[in-house]
């Protein structure tokens, strides 16, 4: 375990909103869990609970937020595609907590899975945002007590086909879209609904992090912390009272970082 104080600066106000500090409370490099070959996705917790959705094969990893160890290990078994099915990315990317069930979203179906925290098996689903082209991904989704938040990103956005970057979605308890937000950034990954603003990992084009607060009204980032190569590009963040949790790196160099905002 280490403790680290990254001094990052402030910045004055700009297009990525005013830069604060971070503190690192403390990381752990995960171990290796030999079947998966492609690391985590994304974060949420109960609490108490960190629970992590991994990318190939899915399963969910439960981890004391406090030792940062595993739990337990629970196999999820989505509904398989066909090769004509499938729309957009093929792994699931996206997982929350509403109180009682876990959530994944499932790009490839263009569904959102409602799932039993302790078994995995999956009890219902609604529908996600349209995946209209090979491109469409899902990569944040979050619960606020009464609607689901998720981003949707645009893989290919860079061709004259297939145009558009990432867009924030709003929707009911039955999937319905209620409002749609185009995000002023290169690519989203990660996503977590605090205290009416939706905090998001901005991911550059080669570049590292920006984990960033984005204002639903303005439609805008309010405040970043700059994240260095210590991080590199976050797939996720999840907050936990005082502190927010988010993961990086692939099978091999995968950690969580337990972290503290420091606004200046």
């Amino acid at each position: 375990m280490k403790k680290i104080l990254l001094i990052i600066g402030i910045l004055t106000q700009s297009y990525f909103g005013i830069s604060q500090k971070i503190k690192i409370i403390d990381y752990k490099k995960l171990p290796i869990i030999q079947d998966i070959r492609f690391g985590l996705t994304s974060l949420t917790n109960d609490g108490s609970i960190i629970y992590a959705l991994t990318l190939n094969p899915t399963k969910i990893i439960k981890y004391n937020s406090k030792t940062l160890e595993i739990i337990k290990t629970i196999n999820l078994k989505l509904p398989n595609t066909t090769y004509e099915e499938i729309k957009g990315y093929k792994y699931s990317n996206g997982i929350t907590y509403d109180g009682n069930y876990l959530w994944v979203a499932f790009a490839a179906k263009g569904k959102i899975y409602k799932i039993n925290k302790n078994s995995g098996k999956i009890i219902t689903h609604i529908p996600g945002p349209p995946i209209e082209h090979i491109g469409h991904q899902y990569d944040g989704l979050d619960f606020d007590g009464e609607y689901f938040w998720i981003i949707r990103n645009n893989y290919i956005k860079n061709s004259n086909k297939y145009p558009g970057g990432p867009v924030l979605f709003k929707l009911s308890t039955s999937g319905k879209v209620l409002s749609k937000y185009d995000i002023p950034c290169y690519h989203i990954s990660g996503l977590d609904y605090k205290e009416d603003y939706l905090w998001m990992n901005q991911v550059g084009d080669g570049n590292n992090g920006i984990l960033s607060k984005f204002s639903i009204n303005d439609c805008s980032f309010t405040e970043t912390y700059h994240l260095d190569s210590t991080f590199g590009n976050p797939n996720s963040i999840s907050f936990m009272n005082q502190y927010a949790y988010i993961n990086t790196g692939s099978a091999s160099t995968r950690k969580i970082y337990k972290i503290k905002l420091l606004k200046e």
